[in-house]
């Protein structure tokens, strides 16, 4: 069953997700192609959010849960992000890696009290 508290964490960790993932798109986009500073602050005000979330986040959860679904998401969206958006190589074992790793952290979030 989906507790208040649960939910408040999984709405924490989606925008946790959003903000740094959008922030280490828009470092890489500076790093690989603009060097305009403009970017480079943006994305580190987009990670600093992040990390604001993040500290957030641990009140509703354990650190277990709020890093295992940070770690997971993270990786599968900044994988489809350097094939769709910057179209770099990503190699089928890190799609496999993906989608296993969603499975055990669903698994996980089935099973823990």
């Amino acid at each position: 069953m989906l507790t208040v508290g649960k939910a408040n964490l999984y709405g924490l960790s989606i925008a946790l997700i959003t903000f740094a993932v959008v922030g280490d798109i828009v470092l890489n986009h500076w790093a690989k192609t603009s060097n305009r500073v403009s970017h480079f602050i943006v994305g580190l005000l987009l990670c600093n959010v992040a990390v604001t979330i993040w500290a957030f986040s641990l009140k509703k959860g354990t650190l277990l849960e709020a890093a295992i679904i940070y770690d997971v998401g993270t990786n599968v969206l900044l994988i489809l992000a350097s094939r769709y958006l910057f179209h770099e190589m990503v190699p089928l074992k890190a799609y496999i890696g993906a989608v296993i790793a969603t499975l055990g952290v669903a698994y996980m979030q089935w099973h823990m009290p």
